[in-house]
């Protein structure tokens, strides 16, 4: 019976992208989903080591049991250079999780009716597995309000 709930249930799956400070918002936007909407959520969260930091694991075992996590395959990037910038780390890890997050989707698909997929401004690159499945890709911009304004005012800004 639970499998029938299961496929009921709006499903949402989240890539944060590796980092706690990523974790942390896109917890707090699951939480939210899940509470007060009725949501189920999986997090998929890439990763070089293939598991969770201490501080990871105590977040992801506090949550609610709605909200699940999957630590994507590990991948290598032994061929970066030792001074690479943490923002190009972090896209690549993203990108190169890619072929392990598709097999997520499927996974996570067959037993779950999969509504939306939410990544922040480094998963882009995963929207076309997500099209694959025919899951909708969002973008969550957790931000302050300042920066988020600023941001709407760009395409004044360009007139």
């Amino acid at each position: 019976m639970e499998a029938t709930s299961d496929i009921a249930q709006p499903h949402i799956i989240m890539l944060p992208s590796p980092g706690m400070g990523h974790l942390i918002s896109f917890v707090e936007l699951a939480k939210r989903l899940v509470h007060n909407h009725g949501f189920s959520v999986t997090f998929t969260i890439p990763t070089d080591t293939g598991s969770p930091s201490k501080a990871q694991k105590s977040v992801l075992d506090s949550l609610h049991s709605s909200i699940k996590s999957i630590f994507l395959s590990p991948v290598d990037i032994s061929d970066l250079p030792a001074n690479v910038k943490g923002e190009t780390k972090i896209s690549l890890m993203v990108t190169r999780s890619v072929p392990s997050l598709s097999n997520s989707f499927k996974h996570i698909g067959s037993t779950h009716r999969v509504v939306a997929f939410v990544v922040d401004a480094f998963g882009t690159d995963t929207f076309d597995a997500a099209n694959e499945f025919n899951i909708k890709p969002y973008v969550f911009f957790a931000t302050t309000a300042m920066t988020l304004a600023l941001f709407s005012y760009f395409p004044k800004m360009d007139e």
